[in-house]
């Protein structure tokens, strides 16, 4: 979670960070390794009440199996102004503890 960040800031932040795990070689011993990695953003405006914070990890999530689902190795935005979903709604405080009890 960013805070205090535009999205302009946030999706420079993340593309930086998905260059530097993708120029990096990852070493364990003998065995060396590239990655690359998908990142999935969602912003909202400073005190919005339009949205909890479970929704906004929500929205991310969404983005990021986009990002995945577009070839990998990409930043996704979810744009919460021009997309709406059923994920509006507040995740109901109990929902977890229903579904592990089922």
């Amino acid at each position: 979670m960013l805070t205090e960040i535009s999205l302009e800031g946030a999706k420079i932040f993340a593309e930086r960070l998905r260059l530097l795990i993708k120029d990096h070689v990852f070493s364990q011993g003998d065995h060396q390794a590239r990655q690359t990695v998908s990142i999935g953003l969602a912003v909202t405006d400073k005190g919005s009440q339009t949205i909890d914070a479970r929704g906004l990890v929500r929205y991310a999530d969404r983005a990021l199996y986009k990002a995945k689902n577009e070839g990998r190795d990409c930043v996704v935005v979810f744009d919460m102004k021009t997309q709406s979903s059923d994920l509006d709604e507040p995740m109901e405080p109990d929902l977890l503890r229903k579904i592990r009890s089922s």
